[in-house]
């Protein structure tokens, strides 16, 4: 199935190194990056299911560490409600 994605300009001369770099078409480039978000969310999945969300002290700590909102944080790792500490 064809598909149109637009990117910034940015996006494009980024994604277009990137395949310059793997020596590749930057659709394979997409492609892949496709393939590893949805198995990264599929392990994701997998341990909030046998483990629960993770408490959101550790949230907090995961988003200061990298510079994000915590909610954000929290939508990364699929966590639907987070609740800062008390």
């Amino acid at each position: 199935m064809a598909m149109t994605i637009r990117f910034t300009e940015e996006e494009t001369e980024q994604l277009r190194q990137q395949a310059a770099e793997e020596g590749v078409a930057m659709a394979e480039v997409v492609r892949r990056a496709v393939a590893e978000r949805i198995q990264r969310q599929s392990v994701l999945n997998r341990l909030r299911d046998a483990w629960g969300a993770p408490p959101a002290e550790d949230i907090e700590r995961a988003a200061a560490s990298l510079g994000i909102d915590p909610d954000r944080a929290a939508q990364l790792l699929g966590v639907t409600q987070h609740r800062a500490a008390s």
